[in-house]
């Protein structure tokens, strides 16, 4: 069964990586790639559609923000969780 993963991320190789790296520990993930958030928005008008969304949040502000936000009031699953990680290269 197939897992519907979105990844929001302006830096290609960043999102190269992420999915190499879900590929491995999740064989049954299907990837695909949005480089900002307004894109994210658009091409997904039913939030719902994706298990999982890792969203960049180093994205030019607001684009992270507002689509973290229009994720969180159109998300209708029984549970929703929002996690926010932090790095430095």
């Amino acid at each position: 069964m197939a897992l519907p993963i979105a990844i929001v991320e302006d830096q290609t190789p960043d999102a190269q990586r992420l999915e190499e790296l879900l590929q491995q520990q999740l064989p049954e993930a299907e990837c695909t790639w949005f480089t900002c958030g307004d894109d994210f928005l658009r091409a997904a008008a039913d939030p719902g559609l994706y298990a999982v969304v890792f969203l960049d949040f180093a994205l030019l502000y607001p684009s992270a923000f507002l689509c973290l936000a229009s994720l969180w009031e159109k998300l209708r699953t029984p549970r929703r969780t929002a996690c926010i990680a932090a790095g430095c290269r």
